[in-house]
This record gives C-alpha cells, structure tokens and sequence, in this order.
C-alpha cells in the first residue's frame, strides 16, 4: 500500500494505490488521523489505483466519513474498481458515501 497526498485550495486529495488490508490498516488510519488534525480541508480518497480492500479497509473509510462529517466536512471517493464498486455496493457504503468516476468529478463537487 503506497499513498499519495495531493493539495488543492479547498481539498486534499488522498490517493490509496495498492491492497487496503489488514497488514497496512493501521498506517492507513494513521495517515488519515494526521490528516484530519492537520487539515481544516475536504479529503477526496482516490481510489483509482487501489487493488483491493477488506473489512479493515471498509472501517477505515467508514469511521473517517463520521469524523470529516462531524467537522463539517465532506469526504467523497472517486475512480472505484469494479471490485472495489462491488464490495461497498453490498456493504452498503453506497448509500453513505459520494462516489464519482474521476478525482475531478470529486473534487467539482465540493
């Protein structure tokens, strides 16, 4: 798992590449805590390059979705690999997040 950090005016696009599992969930959350205490911005989490995630993964997004909310900020996911699409479809996270085909798409959005 490699992740790339992006600044844009009113954003922070977070790019995930690679396996979103239970070996690198921790420095993922890690990563995504420093971010949220360093960072009054939106988070766009693209995902275009990661391969595949679990249910370390699924709580990782899930639980930062609450906590960007709760600081009154949006935190939408592009560029879904269809197995990716397929594992949040029956999770349910389709309902919970914004999810849009590009970063750009994403990032408009806001």
């Amino acid at each position: 798992m490699e992740i790339k950090q992006t600044e844009y005016p009113n954003a922070v696009v977070v790019s995930l590449l690679g396996r979103l599992d239970s070996l690198h969930a921790q420095s993922t959350e890690d990563y995504f805590a420093n971010l949220l205490k360093n960072s009054d911005k939106h988070l766009v989490v693209d995902c275009s390059e990661m391969s595949y995630t679990n249910s370390s993964g699924l709580r990782i997004f899930i639980m930062y979705l609450k906590k960007m909310k709760a600081a009154g900020r949006k935190m939408p996911l592009s560029g879904l690999q269809a197995k990716i699409q397929e594992i949040f479809q029956v999770s349910g996270f389709t309902q919970l997040f914004e999810i849009y085909k590009t970063r750009q798409e994403a990032l408009d959005a806001l």
